[in-house]
Order: C-alpha cells, then structure tokens, then sequence
C-alpha cells in the first residue's frame, strides 16, 4: 500500500516529518553538509534520519520559536566531522576533518533589514570576532541566511547584491 503525502502544506507535517523530507531533498541534490536557519525549534538537539543528521541550535523552551540555526550533514561525514556547537540561535559551527586539514564551516542568520539597529550590530559584531578566531591554517566556510534583499533597486548595490 502507497501513501501519497502532499508536502505543498509544510504546517499540516509535524517538525520530525519535515526532517524526512529535508532528508530526501538534499540526497537528491547531493549536498554533504547544509545549513540550516530559522529552524524554529527550541534548544538543541539531534535527529538522525536515513541520510542525514540534523542539528540544531534554537531559542531556550519556553520561549517563542523564532529564529535558529544548525546544520544537516550526510550521515557519512559524520565520523569527520567535530560535534556542531552554537553561541547562539544565530550562529553556529562545525569543524570538517579533512586529508587537506580542518575547514570551520559557519552557519549564520542575519537580521532581517527592518531590525532595529542595534540587533543588526550585535549580530555583525558577533560575526566579525567569530571570524576573528578562526585559525589562518584553517580553511572557513561561512553559510546561512544574510537577509540580502533584492529587487528593483539592485543596481544601488552593484558590489554586494545582484539581480537575482
């Protein structure tokens, strides 16, 4: 017997289930590691599906589920990588073990434009002395959600945004 899933309606799934999905997804685009932001999930924790193992970095229980951050990293990378760790519900870290020496991979969610100005400051400067640490002997990958916005008005920005 078949079960036919709409996955149109992400609200009608419960948080495991759209790991599954996520899980599907990303194997048949072939990513290793992903990052993953405003995952809305409280504190942190761990789901290891078929492929991959999620991660997660949110918001203390009990408060509202906003933000977070984390990583799915295919299930096979695992023995390479360092255990994900966070500082906070906008930043968190993994560590890659490679023949070629260790990569920091940074997952960050930057403040949407219309934050106020000091939450987009404490997240940049958070960023800048995040990046600050890093080993020069280490290779970084910083990935997450910038909250760039684009449209008509692209052209203002030539160096950081595109079209697209």
């Amino acid at each position: 017997m078949t079960t036919e899933m709409n996955t149109n309606n992400d609200s009608d799934l419960d948080d495991t289930r759209k790991t599954t999905v996520i899980d599907r997804e990303l194997l048949k685009r072939t990513i290793d590691i992903a990052a993953l932001t405003e995952t809305r999930f409280s504190g942190s924790g761990t789901i290891k599906e078929e492929n991959y193992t999620f991660n997660w970095f949110g918001r203390p229980e009990g408060e509202v589920r906003m933000y977070g951050t984390g990583f799915a990293v295919r299930n096979s990378f695992i023995p390479s990588i360092q255990t994900p760790s966070a500082t906070s519900d906008k930043f968190c870290h993994l560590r890659l073990n490679t023949e070629q020496g260790s990569v920091l991979v940074l997952s960050a969610y930057a403040p949407t434009l219309d934050a106020e100005v000091t939450v987009k400051d404490v997240f940049y400067e958070q960023l800048e002395e995040r990046l600050k640490i890093c080993s020069e002997k280490e290779r970084t990958v910083l990935l997450g959600n910038m909250n760039a916005q684009i449209g008509a008005d692209y052209g203002n920005w030539p160096q950081c945004l595109g079209k697209f």
